[in-house]
């Protein structure tokens, strides 16, 4: 009967509750099933029940809260649970009997996470037999003289708890260990190393009492759980694959009733292999720095070249582009020039044409008119007409040989060549025709002398002038100089004939200087040298005209010489 005037009641399948005040019955297990040897009610209150091979457990508000058994599992059917005057409980089984204090139970109820041991009492504490009795009515007492009394298979034992005492190991030693196949002795320090996957290490406890207990408790401070493990009754501790550095292995053992414990610590110190000592790590990490740096520096180096080359390409392809352009522009400058010349030359020799065809016209619409006239007139009339007609197919012709030359430079590609050569070639052509004037030309030109211009334009050039010279020279010296002189290619063509009147040459000069801007008399001065300036012109020549001192005119040509 409890405290409350309530009757508990256990079956083997469980337990109830009737209620002193209702008279009701309350199943306290539910569904589940418990085979009850006793319940016991203590001094403070609390009913603890006792079961087949369910353990023992705390009823506290209609509650069971289990209680932990001990190691061996001989507290998982316990037969009943005597109270002393200091507070202990005595919990017979069919393998010892077992004492803990009250208030260890209680804390644990209140705290699963709290541990505690029990003490165990067998045949090594005097006793003739470890199995005690159980399943009766009453399955121990306790007498007036505070004496216990509890049934076993040697008969009824009887023991006065007071005097009962419990005895725990004093001190433990931590001195040998197995390593590998040899045993090391130590102290305070166990000196490993990584090759070693597997040592023991020995606990040993002067103790001669039941080893059941002896309760040590051991733990590595490295380890991740910081839960305290059992050491077995084989008393040592194994460690496996402990990786290098310092560890300590924390060891404890239960000393007295109250839970407490003496502790000890030993220091394992295992040596790093080389490749895992700090200064090689401090030396791989400056290892791998210096070599991303060089890596970092090559690659640098190489965006760098790339850049540059990269700039070098886009300056070339730059400057080629501009230089491109330029050439474009110039190209299209000179060929607006060209066009104006053209032009104009076109517009100067049209309107000349259209003299000579008027008077044609016109002679030919008086012979018309006239059907009948005198052989003076006649003759008169056809030599007009032969001349406008001469003149006519003149300016025509030269007008085509212009056209000609020019399409021809358009189409020439320009290599070096042999000056002496080219008026060598010319002269060939004049020797026969000067002959017959009593004339003789000199060629005087350097036959080193070299020349990179149009060769079909300086043809041209070269043969009016010539052509002109031995026209207006007789019994006389054509002489032909050429030399280099700051660049440039010289050429002179010197003759000895009637010369050429100073007014002439001052309307040359002066076309030559602004032959854009100047008015051409074509019919006045005839197409030849006209010619020739737009020639030289285009080649990007000039003519120097001068009338010599004793006779003769100098011709005197400053060519533009492009070889490199």
């Amino acid at each position: 009967m409890t405290n409350e005037g309530d009757v508990m009641v256990g079956t083997i399948k469980g337990v109830y509750k009737i209620s002193g005040t209702t008279h009701k019955i309350y199943n306290v297990m539910g569904k589940n099933e418990l085979s009850v040897r006793d319940i016991i009610c203590t001094n403070d209150g609390n009913v603890w029940i006792t079961t087949l091979g369910k353990g023992f457990y705390l009823l506290k508000n209609n509650r069971l809260i289990k209680m932990p058994g001990d190691g061996e599992g001989n507290l998982s059917s316990p037969h009943t649970i005597l109270e002393d005057q200091n507070g202990y409980f005595w919990i017979p089984t069919n393998n010892g009997l077992y004492k803990v204090r009250e208030s260890l139970l209680l804390k644990y109820a209140k705290n699963h996470d709290f541990t505690f041991n029990y003490y165990r009492y067998s045949k090594e504490a005097g006793f003739t037999t470890n199995e005690f009795n159980g399943g009766g009515n009453v399955n121990g007492n306790k007498l007036k003289n505070g004496d216990f009394v509890l049934p076993s298979l040697s008969g009824l034992v009887f023991f006065n708890p007071l005097q009962a005492k419990s005895y725990y190991p004093k001190d433990l030693f931590i001195e040998r260990a197995l390593v590998g196949d040899k045993e090391v002795l130590f102290k305070n320090r166990l000196e490993l190393r990584q090759e070693n996957k597997r040592s023991d290490i020995f606990i040993d406890v002067p103790y001669y009492a039941s080893p059941d207990n002896i309760i040590i408790q051991a733990k590595l401070d490295d380890e991740t759980s910081n839960n305290w493990m059992l050491i077995g009754k084989d008393r040592k501790f194994s460690l496996n694959n402990l990786s290098y550095g310092t560890h300590f292995l924390m060891v404890r053992m239960l000393i007295s009733d109250q839970q407490e414990y003496i502790y000890k610590k030993i220091k394992i110190s295992i040596p790093p292999f080389f490749y895992q000592t700090v200064w090689f790590k401090v030396q791989m990490c400056f290892l791998l720095l210096f070599l991303l740096y060089l890596l970092v520096k090559w690659r640098t180096h190489f965006l760098k070249k790339k850049t540059l080359e990269l700039e070098g390409i886009i300056q070339l392809r730059t400057k080629i582009l501009s230089e491109t352009v330029d050439s474009l522009e110039i190209t299209q400058i000179k060929l607006e020039k060209e066009i104006e010349q053209q032009k104009k030359l076109i517009g100067t020799i049209t309107h000349d044409i259209t003299t000579p065809l008027k008077f044609i016209a016109l002679t030919s619409k008086e012979v018309l008119d006239h059907q009948e006239m005198d052989r003076v007139h006649t003759e008169k009339i056809l030599n007009s007409i032969y001349k406008s007609s001469n003149q006519l197919f003149n300016f025509t012709k030269t007008l085509k040989e212009y056209a000609d030359i020019y399409n021809e430079y358009r189409a020439d590609e320009t290599e070096i060549y042999s000056l002496y050569e080219l008026v060598e070639e010319k002269k060939i052509l004049f020797d026969e025709i000067a002959a017959n004037h009593d004339t003789v030309i000199v060629n005087n030109v350097s036959r080193t002398t070299d020349i990179r211009t149009s060769k079909n334009i300086l043809a041209v050039v070269i043969h009016n002038l010539m052509d002109n010279a031995v026209k207006y020279t007789i019994n006389g010296v054509i002489t032909i100089n050429g030399f280099e002189d700051k660049g440039m290619v010289n050429l002179e063509i010197i003759d000895t004939g009637v010369g050429m009147d100073e007014q002439k040459i001052r309307y040359y000069t002066k076309l030559q200087e602004n032959i854009e801007n100047e008015k051409l008399l074509l019919q006045k001065y005839g197409m030849g040298l006209h010619l020739i300036l737009q020639l030289l012109q285009m080649i990007e020549s000039k003519i120097i005209i001068k009338k010599n001192a004793s006779k003769g005119t100098s011709f005197r040509l400053i060519l533009k010489n492009g070889k490199k």
